[in-house]
């Protein structure tokens, strides 16, 4: 109708596209059973920090599905041992609370890191240096 000279201005240019559904790879059952097995085997051989961190990373990231971000910036305050739950600040910027079972075994997680460190640091999951 443009192009005939019919209309001036197209209404379609009021309409926007229309977004492509993204596909995320997640894992399947098998591969979350076997990241498991290798990590509490070498849990159960090493007794290191590291594998231990990563253990816990691993469980609470499937336990309660917070993001890559929200799992980084965890602290201690977060995590709620007599109301099993993770406060986590979401999408937008909005805390969400999170409730957490006792498979997650943070507490026994803090021991760890306090016998390791010999205090606990702000956050749940550090570095080697404690930060």
């Amino acid at each position: 109708m443009v192009e005939c000279e019919v209309i001036k201005n197209s209404p379609a240019k009021r309409v926007k596209r229309q977004k492509e559904d993204v596909k995320i790879d997640v894992f399947n059952d098998e591969q979350i059973r076997q990241m498991l097995n290798f990590y509490r085997r070498i849990k159960q051989r090493e007794k290191s920090y590291f594998t231990c961190r990563d253990y816990m990373v691993i469980v609470t990231i499937l336990g309660t599905g917070i993001r890559r971000g929200e799992i980084i910036n965890l602290r201690w305050s977060d995590v709620d041992f007599i109301n099993h739950s993770i406060s986590v600040f979401g999408k937008n910027r909005r805390k969400e609370t999170i409730p957490i079972t006792e498979k997650l075994e943070l507490p026994a997680y803090q021991t760890f890191c306090k016998q390791h460190w010999g205090e606990v640091s702000e956050y749940v999951f550090v570095k080697r240096d404690n930060t």
